[in-house]
């Protein structure tokens, strides 16, 4: 076989992401040839995917007649080891594909380290935009300043309220311009996105 991809749950995923070491998630000399090991929903999968592609090792290989249709499977209680021929490869995620959404699964790259998502589901989409605002430098800096933002504009209209009930208050916020209360805001929350450029800028040189 020329290539090795594991299906996996989503929450084993996320545990690959986070301590950027797949061996140590989903360990490759624990496979066993037994399906029965299988957990819900990998044990449905791999009755569906099974029949598209029969197994080529383990006791339910199949006659050399079909070996050029056949893929190796290995199985671990919480991952599918496949290991498929170039050939194989258009075929091979065409039948993966509406399993991965149907339960919910990724695919795990064993020769590139990397994970593969169903493209049309939502919750991918959710999933790989909360990655994102977890890594991505710039992605922190904009939920930073928007959330700056926001706490400046409620912190204004409570101090505001409250300064009704107050017979001589510090400061008359009755003559600040909302407008400019935004402004205001608007640039301190941007504080953040500007020292991202900066740094940015200073890395590149």
């Amino acid at each position: 076989m020329g290539y090795t991809i594991a299906v996996i749950t989503r929450k084993y995923a996320k545990k690959i992401l986070e301590c950027k070491d797949a061996n140590a998630v989903i360990p490759v000399d624990k496979c066993t040839y037994d399906k029965g090991v299988l957990q819900n929903p990998l044990d449905e999968i791999y009755a569906v995917l099974s029949e598209t592609f029969p197994p080529l090792n383990g006791p339910e290989a199949s006659s050399y007649d079909v070996a050029d249709e056949c893929v190796e499977y290995n199985f671990l209680p919480y991952a599918i080891y496949i290991g498929y021929v170039g050939s194989q490869y258009d075929e091979l995620n065409g039948a993966l594909g509406p399993l991965l959404q149907k339960y919910d699964c990724v695919i795990y790259n064993c020769d590139w380290g990397t994970i593969s998502f169903p493209e049309h589901s939502l919750k991918v989409r959710l999933f790989r935009l909360k990655y994102r605002l977890k890594t991505n430098k710039w992605a922190i800096a904009l939920r930073d300043a928007l959330l700056l933002f926001l706490m400046s504009e409620v912190c204004f209209l409570l101090i505001r309220s409250a300064s009704s009930h107050i017979e001589s208050p510090l400061i008359d916020l009755s003559s600040v311009s909302s407008v400019a209360v935004t402004i205001g805001a608007a640039l301190l929350a941007s504080v953040r996105i500007w020292v991202e450029v900066i740094q940015h800028f200073k890395s590149r040189r």
